[in-house]
């Protein structure tokens, strides 16, 4: 499954362990971080002495990571599957121009496996997956294959940076082919999707600026999202998008909520590609060669919608916007 790169052995979806053990409530009023996104400055207590011998001030601060870093997941390909099989049955996979094989595919809530039926040679082994938040399952049509009738195909696709994607061809055979393509693309979809709400924080869209923080002040919508990054592995990162000036407009990578260390910034210009793609339970999406994946579709359907809207601003040269037009172009979940 997904697990914390920071020396944390956790699954993010394991139930072994309690959550508070990885989060601390009981952290000393300190000038090191705010206590409320906005707001810098730290506790002071004016004109009172205390002796030196009271023990320090401690009081209960927001739940949050005992280190400040950027969350990161990985989707193992030697994962350890976890709790009972959700869905098993005998599926083809298909090696485009290369083999077709029976394989007994099983599902779980943290991935899936992969094993060739007896006399599937001596490379024949069990393969586990972990399930990948930028993920994409579909139905294939195929004409092709002879008596098609009876052969229900779907991919999933695991979307990595670089353009590398991973995918995987599988088939259903039989008469009730196509019914049972639609159970095991439905089953994966939303396995697909409970792993990756696993993977956000209980946090919402904003669309108003952080008090005390200037950079925010042009923040037309701001929340968590997944990037993709190298070798199968994402982090979450806390994305802002800001209305445009000047001819152009920024997306701001944020490390948290605080907004007040900056990770990278994307410009858009009116050459900027936004993509998408629709399947089952699908919620990636790109800016440019950026991708990302948001928490569910409503989510990512803000997000392209307001980055869209931004775009096609820029492409038809709009005039800057004044304070009262950027409370106007804020967005908000329905």
């Amino acid at each position: 499954m997904f697990a914390w790169l920071s020396g944390i052995e956790q699954c993010v979806c394991s139930h072994a362990q309690e959550r508070s053990s990885v989060w601390d409530n009981n952290l000393e009023i300190n000038d090191s971080y705010p206590a409320v996104p906005g707001f810098k400055d730290s506790v002071v207590l004016q004109n009172v002495e205390y002796p030196e011998t009271l023990p320090r001030l401690r009081a209960k601060l927001p739940p949050g990571p005992r280190l400040r870093s950027v969350p990161t997941f990985r989707a193992a390909e030697s994962e350890t599957m976890q709790g009972e099989p959700l869905l098993i049955g005998t599926l083809m996979h298909i090696k485009l121009e290369e083999s077709v094989q029976q394989m007994t595919v099983t599902l779980y809530a943290n991935g899936f496996s992969m094993s060739p039926l007896v006399g599937g040679g001596s490379d024949a082994r069990r393969v586990n997956r972990a399930w990948s938040p930028f993920s994409l399952v579909e139905k294939c049509q195929v004409k092709t294959l002879q008596h098609s009738a009876y052969w229900a195909v779907f991919k999933l696709t695991v979307f990595r940076a670089g353009g590398h994607d991973l995918c995987l061809y599988f088939a259903c055979t039989g008469g009730n082919a196509y019914k049972e393509r639609d159970r095991w693309v439905e089953k994966i979809g939303v396995l697909v999707s409970q792993v990756t709400r696993s993977l956000f924080p209980p946090a919402e869209i904003k669309v108003q600026p952080l008090p005390g923080i200037e950079s925010t002040s042009t923040r037309i919508l701001a929340g968590f999202l997944l990037q993709g990054c190298n070798m199968d592995t994402c982090q979450l990162v806390y994305a802002e998008l800001h209305a445009y000036v000047a001819g152009e407009a920024k997306l701001t990578l944020y490390r948290d909520e605080w907004c007040d260390r900056e990770l990278t910034t994307i410009v858009l210009s009116n050459a900027s590609t936004v993509s998408t793609r629709s399947g089952v339970h699908c919620n990636v999406f790109g800016i440019d060669h950026h991708r990302f994946c948001a928490r569910d579709a409503d989510e990512k359907e803000l997000w392209l919608r307001a980055v869209s809207n931004v775009k096609v601003k820029l492409m038809f040269e709009a005039p800057d916007p004044t304070s009262e037009d950027g409370k106007g172009q804020r967005y908000t979940r329905h």
